[in-house]
């Protein structure tokens, strides 16, 4: 190393693989930096020449909900499980009317899904968002244990009519989103329901470990640990000498 050091050529090569590999570690830096905190895509925000509105999302107090679970109570009893279903059309908001007619609805014929009245055992919801003027919700509907039927979710949306004591909600949108299988059959009753397999986030694939990167900054970290021991080494060796030469002078 001694040597490599004494040689102008030696100690350009040297120097021109030291940088190098600096830039390289720096931008290994960079890139684990900016990949550690992806920007979602529903972030990014495309510029126009006039701005969008924005809803600005609620919450929805106690008594809203009361009154979203009692609509939604009452379409899944009539319409879903077709008792009554024509019933379920005072529920229905104009974008589920739309291309359908009250006398459809009363012969079974409407844009929802049916499902066994009496295998269902309850009916649960959460809200997705929340905006003034409708309201995002999920609904699950479960079986009865040993019923054989599936657990269904649908993607709905619900929309407010009039305010005060005569607001009301309706039903905007019913979609089914997931059958999840079905119940445990008389056999079985112990068994647990399916559990569906969460999606990987888009962010996950294809990144790579920060432990391919530890290789590459361990060998620039290491050739700098040998060149400052070269360095030393050979600073001391030169006192040594310079050292005995005045040893030998003052003689």
């Amino acid at each position: 190393m001694v040597s490599v050091l004494r040689s102008p050529r030696k100690r350009r090569r040297l120097a021109w693989l030291l940088g190098a590999a600096t830039v390289v570690v720096a931008l290994t830096l960079i890139g684990l930096a900016v990949d550690e905190d992806p920007v979602p895509d529903s972030a990014v925000e495309t510029s126009t020449t006039a701005a969008i509105p924005v809803a600005r999302p609620i919450r929805l107090t106690a008594a809203m909900r009361r009154e979203v679970d009692a609509t939604i109570e009452r379409f899944v009893r009539t319409a879903v499980v077709r008792r009554n279903p024509g019933s379920a059309w005072a529920l229905a908001g104009p974008g589920l009317r739309a291309g359908s007619t009250e006398r459809d609805w009363r012969r079974g014929d409407l844009p929802a899904q049916p499902y066994p009245g009496r295998s269902l055992e309850r009916t649960d919801w959460h809200v997705v968002y929340a905006q003034p003027d409708r309201v995002a919700i999920d609904v699950s509907l479960v079986p009865k244990q040993r019923s054989g039927a599936a657990y269904a979710v649908y993607n709905a949306e619900v929309i407010p009519v009039g305010r005060g004591a005569a607001r009301h909600w309706l039903i905007d949108s019913w979609a089914p989103a997931a059958t999840l299988g079905a119940a445990a059959p008389a056999d079985q009753p112990d068994a647990d329901p399916p559990v569906a397999a969460p999606a990987p986030s888009p962010h996950e694939q294809g990144k790579l470990s920060a432990a391919w990167f530890l290789l590459p900054a361990s060998l620039v970290l290491g050739l700098v640990l040998l060149l400052a021991g070269a360095a030393a080494r050979a600073a001391l060796r030169r006192r040594r000498a310079e050292r005995l030469y005045r040893q030998l002078a003052d003689r």
